[in-house]
């Protein structure tokens, strides 16, 4: 009874097993579907962690001003001093 249910509701999802397969046969399949999902899902981070890691070195390099640049701060000009009379 427990296989007919098991099979009613892989059915349901949309798998289609035939005469010939085995249920074990099935569950290898899906297993083998759900493995392979989880490596790309693994390759998809990994590559999104290291796009934001060269990211982030790159906006390094906007956060600190050339020297003499247009961005550099102006100097101070300085003040005289004006004797008393």
């Amino acid at each position: 009874m427990n296989a007919e249910i098991i099979k009613d509701f892989l059915a349901g999802l949309g798998f289609q097993p035939n005469a010939d397969e085995s249920l074990d046969t099935l569950g290898f399949m899906i297993t083998r579907n759900i493995a392979s999902l989880g490596r790309a899902a693994d390759a998809t981070a990994l590559s999104m962690g290291r796009f934001i890691g060269r990211l982030a070195n790159g906006l390094d390099s906007f956060s600190i001003p050339p020297s003499g640049g247009l961005l550099a701060p102006m100097p101070r000009r300085r003040q005289r001093v004006r004797p008393r009379l």
